[in-house]
């Protein structure tokens, strides 16, 4: 990477994230074909997720697969990416790959929470959330009480479950 000339790269980062940029994806790409480089590549990944050209994405992470042997950030960007798309099992599997690869990194496990949530699976929901917490010691109480993707799974029976656990979890450290 230390090839690019940087004014050029960072013109093309600012204008890979920025919706209805005037650069066409014949431009980014030829940015692409000129260095070779992976960072370029996720710019035009980055490029086409903005401008949700999903097709044109999952190719270039393709490609990445390519470039980088073993990269769990490709496979959860393509994992978000068939999720955007609602293409569930796809992304379950996914999500799965990125747990197999690299099982003590906390995103692969949010994100099969994710898709569990879009498919209203509330006993996954549960599972994945309860991983969250006493695996990687994350704390979704707030979260789950509150944010609007989580009001199916606050109106299951799972979700008594979840926040019976938590109820109990906080008076056990109260009495520490």
């Amino acid at each position: 990477m230390q090839r690019l000339p940087a004014q050029e790269f960072i013109y093309y980062k600012a204008n890979s994230i920025v919706p209805d940029s005037k650069l066409t994806f014949n431009e980014m790409r030829a940015y692409y074909e000129k260095h070779r480089e992976p960072a370029v590549l996720k710019l035009l990944l980055a490029y086409c997720r903005t401008n949700k050209d999903y097709d044109s994405a999952l190719k270039i992470c393709d490609e990445l697969d390519k470039l980088i042997a073993v990269d769990p950030l490709n496979n959860l960007i393509r994992a978000e990416l068939l999720l955007e798309q609602e293409k569930v099992g796809q992304a379950y599997e996914h999500a799965d790959k990125v747990i197999q690869d690299f099982p003590n990194w906390f995103r692969g496990q949010f994100m099969k929470m994710a898709v569990s949530l879009l498919e209203k699976n509330h006993k996954l929901t549960l599972k994945q959330l309860q991983i969250l917490r006493d695996k990687y010691e994350l704390d979704f109480r707030e979260l789950v009480d509150t944010e609007e993707h989580y009001q199916e799974f606050r109106k299951s029976k799972e979700y008594a479950v979840w926040k019976k656990e938590n109820d109990a979890a906080a008076v056990g450290q109260d009495n520490k």
